[in-house]
């Protein structure tokens, strides 16, 4: 259950990082 939460975690931050050098 933990490894789910960290991984989802980590892919959302991985998102934010995209997101933030699309711009």
């Amino acid at each position: 259950m933990a490894d789910l939460v960290v991984s989802n975690f980590v892919a959302f931050s991985d998102l934010h990082f995209y997101l933030t050098m699309l711009r």
